[in-house]
């Protein structure tokens, strides 16, 4: 079955359990994968994590144990961060310099970040980074049996739908007001949040909720790339002594790139965010009735 609770579920409570074991499941079967490459499985177990911590805050108000499992969980996705995050950044320069591929001194911040790369890899116990992830997994899983909620239908859900969605407009008004790298990115992860609740509610009505996780998955992708290139720019800024015209022009071309994506994703956000809290779980609830009817 898929991320989303069925009509088969029978009530909220043993959805939530079944989807949790699945997307464990999973992770176990990914880490556990002969032959396959390393960055791609780490890609695959944070998506994994990042779709447990949106099923717990679907639950959040109802669940008395989400901050012990949503902390787990969080932990056993930070252990894998660092182990990806640096080859990500020099995907990220060579899509930035696609633009400008003569450029001076280019090679020469691109050896910088292959090097870092390689240096961190090379720090990087890959079995046991994988076992260890496996062993709080094993250990979540042990747990989910004994999930309890104080409802079993949809206000079993009501209270973490719209707290999150909520959560996801004061964090676009936060980066609106603000305009830091940090604030959009607080923004990128609350809108991931209700992209997973859209997600799991889809299969009560499917040609709305489809069309919402899309919307959403794009905006989170323009924040993403935001993110990635602030993080770029902070990484060679720490390794280049001084100020080089190779450095100024990658951060020149790097700020106008995410002002463009900034600009997309505002302008697809306050369409996302018009609808209030309260309508949006009204209209959920709706939605939730149509496959009692």
């Amino acid at each position: 079955m898929s991320f989303a609770f069925e009509t088969d579920d029978g009530n909220v409570e043993r959805g939530l359990r079944r989807i949790a074991i699945e997307q464990i499941h999973k992770a176990l079967l990914e880490a556990s994968a002969p032959q396959a490459e390393f960055d791609a499985t780490v890609h695959q177990l944070r998506r994994r994590c990042k779709n447990l911590r949106g099923l717990l805050r679907i639950v959040r108000p109802q669940l008395k144990a989400f901050k012990l499992e949503d902390a787990a969980i969080a932990d056993a996705a930070s252990q894998l961060s660092q182990a990806r995050d640096a080859a990500v950044m020099v995907a990220t320069f060579d899509s930035l310099m696609a633009e400008k591929p003569d450029a001076d001194g280019r090679e020469q911040l691109r050896d910088m970040l292959t090097e870092r790369s390689q240096a961190l890899a090379q720090h990087v116990d890959e079995q046991a980074l994988l076992a260890k992830f496996c062993e709080a997994v094993l250990a979540m899983r042990e747990r989910v049996g004994d999930w309890r909620l104080k409802r079993k239908k949809f206000g079993a859900i009501a209270g973490g739908v719209e707290d999150t969605y909520r959560r996801m407009r004061q964090s676009m008004r936060d980066a609106a007001e603000d305009g830091s790298p940090e604030t959009l990115h607080a923004w990128r992860k609350q809108a991931k949040y209700h992209r997973h609740h859209m997600l799991l509610l889809r299969r009560h009505a499917p040609d709305m909720l489809d069309g919402r996780s899309k919307l959403l998955a794009e905006l989170a992708d323009l924040l993403g790339r935001h993110h990635d290139l602030a993080v770029l720019v902070e990484v060679l800024s720490g390794r280049v002594a001084g100020a080089p015209a190779a450095l100024n022009s990658v951060v020149e071309l790097a700020n106008e790139r995410q002002h463009g994506l900034g600009e997309q994703a505002f302008a697809l956000g306050r369409q996302i965010a018009a609808e209030k809290p309260g309508a949006l779980t009204e209209r959920l609830q709706r939605y939730w009735a149509l496959e009692d009817a």
